[in-house]
């Protein structure tokens, strides 16, 4: 028959059952942290994502029926702007006469102190700021070329859009 040890664990025992014990926690440690660094780097660029489509959905209502792009601040070396006004034309029918009337409404769409401006409103969330953004206009076409960045780390989105809109002359 077998002897019962009623001594216990050793002290090597012990230290082996401490050791593998610790190198278990620190895998589970790391593999939770970077867990936890991949979610928070994935909502930081949803945020992102999410505040180009807030732009993108302002800049397409905002140009809609747009005829003609009329730049305010070109750099006539590198074709870009920062500020422009977006002209709608329009007829419209004038009473009895059979004529029509042109109208004209203008939205005034400018980037400055890291905002984008429609017609004097920020767009862009306080969160966010716009960096190296600008308008350049060629071959019928307003392409807008936006850096958003996260006010509260280095992280940022660049995206491009286009439009097809006649410059107007001015």
């Amino acid at each position: 028959m077998r002897k019962i040890n009623n001594r216990g664990l050793t002290l090597i025992e012990l230290l082996v059952a401490i050791a593998i014990s610790s190198m278990v926690i620190t895998l589970i440690y790391h593999i939770t942290l970077t867990s936890q660094k991949a979610a928070h780097k994935d909502v930081l660029k949803t945020a992102l994502n999410n505040e180009a489509v807030y732009i993108t959905e302002h800049m397409n209502e905002a140009l809609l029926n747009t005829d003609q792009v009329e730049a305010e601040d070109l750099d006539e070396e590198n074709n870009q702007f920062s500020s422009f006004a977006a002209i709608n034309i329009s007829l419209e029918h004038e009473g009895s006469s059979g004529d029509f009337q042109e109208t004209r409404s203008t939205i005034k769409i400018k980037i400055a102190d890291g905002n984008l401006y429609i017609d004097g409103k920020v767009i862009n969330s306080p969160d966010y700021m716009l960096s190296n953004s600008y308008f350049t206009s060629e071959n019928g076409n307003l392409n807008c070329y936006f850096t958003i960045k996260q006010k509260s780390s280095d992280h940022s989105l660049k995206f491009f859009t286009v439009y097809s809109i006649q410059k107007g002359e001015g």
